[in-house]
């Protein structure tokens, strides 16, 4: 039962990363298409793609940590 738990947790948070992921850019992108016509942009490519690399090194953080806490409890 310690391996199906495993399992669904290592599942469960991959696709949460993704999804994460997929609507980062998703609605950064239609952010950044929405403003293109005014002459001041807010959000940019180069803004959005920091945004998603502080993304990155956070989620890999927590991943890093749930991991440990997965070996804590095996």
């Amino acid at each position: 039962i310690n391996a199906i738990a495993s399992t669904a947790t290592f599942t469960l948070t991959n696709y949460l990363d993704l999804g994460a992921g997929v609507m980062i850019l998703y609605f950064g992108g239609m952010t950044i298409f929405d403003n293109s016509a005014t002459s001041h942009n807010e959000l940019t490519i180069g803004k959005l793609i920091t945004f998603q690399l502080y993304w990155t090194m956070i989620n890999n953080a927590y991943q890093g940590l749930q991991n440990v806490l997965t070996s804590f409890t095996r």
